[in-house]
Formats: C-alpha cells, structure tokens, sequence
C-alpha cells in the first residue's frame, strides 16, 4: 500500500491503551448492515468500555451489504469499515494506494452460497444452468458467482440471474412456492429469513456452499481507510485491539451477545439472532486455520490465490498484491488471538 510505513505501524502496536489521547478520538465506522447477531461483538466493545479503553468514541453507521461496504467506506469517507475482503479486491485494482486495507480477517471461510429447495431438483451446482437465482444486485454470492461458477464448470452465462430488491424472507418464500430455482446470500442469513418466516431450514432448504468449492475464499474483514493507517495508525491498533476484545466475549458468551444486540433494536428476534450469531461462528469464524494464525489473521498464500481467482474471472484490469488488500501489523499478538 502506497504511503503505508510499517515503522510508523510497529510504534502504534507498542502503544498501551495507558497513553490514550487525551481526548477522545471519534472514529466513523460503517456496519455490514443494520444490528444482528452476526455483528453483535461491535456491541459489546463499546457496551464494554473496551473503545473507551482504546480512547476512541466510535459513531456507527448501518450498512446495506457486505459487498457494498469497501467502495462506500471509500466514497462516503468512513475510517473504518466492515465488509467482503472480496469487493475490497476489486477496489484496490481500481484504487491502488488510496483505497481501504484490511486489518482484521473476521470470516476465515466463505459465508455465500445458493439456496435452493429441498425437494426440488437442483441436486449439484452444474444443474444451475438454464434456471433463475434471485439475489440482491449488491449481495456477495453474486458478487463472487463467476468464481464459483468457474470452480464447478458452471457456464454462468446459462444462469438466468435474476436481480430483487425484496426482503431475503420474500426471496425464501419465492423459491419455496416455485417463483425462482435458487437464491443468493449467506448461508446465516437465508436460515435466519426462514426462521423468521416460520420455517424449517434444515428440513425445507438445501445450501450449494461456496467454502466447499471455493477454499482459498474469505469473508468479512475490518477495513481501515488510507488515511487511518497513514495518519492515526494508533487509533487503527486501539480499534483493532477493543474489537478482538468484542470478538472474544461473543464467542465465549453468545447470550450475552444477543442480549446487547437486542438492547440496541428491540425488534429482532433473539432465537433467530442468537441462530445467526452460532452459524457465523461455527462456519464462517470456524476454519482450521485459525487453530494456527488465531483470530483476524490470514494466510498470505492462501489470500494471494483469492485475489487472483477474482482477478481471473472478473474486469479488474490488474491483480492486487496481498499487503495491498491486508496487513497484520495492528494485529494485538498471536497468544491474545488463539482463542
């Protein structure tokens, strides 16, 4: 990354939340999207004082997709950000040295995938030729199909993409009374449409996983801008630190995760949340590797071949390099990460 020193990184990463500044340093973040269960650790770090620890008064701002969150953080000016390291890919290819890094890896396998009906006859990922997937023009499976599609020998051209704006419970509903083949989206957040629709996942849906073609790919990551890791790359170690904190306790204590997440839209329902929060950590958060890099670390090999199956099937005029899309220097140590 243009501009990215690691001295000035090494000198934040000794810091101690001790010498915090002295007031605190407002930092805008934006969200995947609005409070779930799936983001729920946010929550605590800051219910918990441990942003208050790191001296930083976070405003938060509600996202509308993981895959829309890079190129908005980078638009609208957020610091920091949380979203898919994929569309991160494709902006750094479009924005070398001015566009956002990644600091911390949350989802260490692929959380996307297409949805299909139990009983209907989409048995295998080939058999997705000549149908209709609906997905969310912005959703990460659509954004990463032509990937999948290239891993399994699909012609992606033969699937009729079928692009809604409807409510991922309206798209399960649809699938279920024959409106459309398949659908678009995270394995987390199709079971949590079922769910709140009254519905059996386990018994009225099937998952055509990316993770299981598609081993190389991550997930969500936190993003810094440019300008956080140029200027207040003390403030990008704290953040980084507070929320591992979060992390942490979320994994260690999910009711209490959902209980502060509900605290903050009463709204949600707290068995689908508190279901969304478990397959997050169970499929995307659960990798092998962690047990060796522990949270928020990637493998540079590994992410390299990411990128460059992004590169591969999709426009991006170039390939990034690895320390272009993440950096571990704000990383807290490995023994605070093997959780």
């Amino acid at each position: 990354m243009d501009g990215f020193s690691r001295r000035t990184v090494l000198a934040a990463m000794v810091a101690t939340p001790a010498i915090a500044l002295e007031a605190p340093q407002r930092v805008k973040m934006l969200l995947n999207s609005g409070w779930s269960g799936a983001n729920a650790w946010f929550v605590l770090a800051e219910d918990r004082g441990y942003l208050r620890d790191e001296g930083i008064a976070m405003e938060f701002t509600a996202g509308r997709g993981a895959y829309t969150a890079a190129p908005r953080m980078f638009a609208e000016g957020h610091d920091i950000g949380y979203g898919d390291i994929n569309s991160l890919t494709e902006l750094v290819a479009m924005h070398p040295g001015v566009a956002p890094v990644g600091v911390y890896m949350m989802f260490n396998a692929s959380p996307s995938g297409i949805v299909v009906a139990a009983d209907g006859s989409i048995r295998t990922a080939k058999q997705l030729e000549g149908r209709r997937i609906a997905g969310h023009p912005t959703d990460v499976a659509l954004g990463t199909f032509p990937a999948f599609a290239k891993a399994v020998g699909v012609d992606a051209g033969k699937v009729r993409v079928v692009p809604s704006d409807a409510a991922m419970i309206d798209l399960v509903k649809d699938l279920l009374a024959g409106r459309s083949d398949g659908v678009f989206g995270y394995f987390t957040t199709h079971t949590a449409a079922a769910m709140t629709a009254g519905l059996d996942p386990e018994t009225l849906l099937r998952f055509l996983r990316f993770d299981a073609v598609l081993p190389d790919f991550y997930g969500s990551a936190l993003m810094a801008s440019a300008a956080m890791v140029r200027d207040r790359p003390a403030v990008v170690a704290g953040f980084v630190r507070a929320m591992h904190r979060g992390v942490v306790d979320a994994i260690r204590d999910p009711d209490a995760a959902i209980a502060a997440v509900m605290q903050r839209d009463a709204k949600l329902d707290p068995r689908v949340e508190r279901a969304r929060l478990m397959g997050t950590l169970q499929r995307e958060m659960a990798h092998p590797e962690r047990q060796a890099l522990g949270l928020g670390d990637v493998d540079d090999a590994r992410l390299g071949r990411s990128i460059a199956m992004m590169a591969g099937t999709k426009p991006l005029g170039r390939t990034p390099e690895v320390r272009e899309v993440f950096v571990r220097e704000f990383l807290p140590d490995k023994a605070i990460r093997l959780v």
